[in-house]
């Protein structure tokens, strides 16, 4: 009996460390995208602010 109430301790630890994975897997997921979307309008706030306020102040 108290091997089988161990095998079921196994099982659960098993469960939530897979569980902990997937969920380390989705935040570094989120941190890489939040870093990539940051990433890309830092780029398309530095492109617009060289380029933009050049063909803002032509076109004024």
């Amino acid at each position: 009996k108290s091997a089988h109430v161990g095998d079921s301790i196994v099982q659960l630890s098993s469960v939530s460390m897979s569980k902990s994975d997937e969920i380390i897997a989705l935040c570094t997921l989120k941190i890489a995208c939040t870093a990539d979307i940051i990433h890309i309008s830092v780029f398309c706030a530095t492109i617009f602010s060289e380029y933009g306020l050049a063909a803002g102040l032509a076109n004024f």
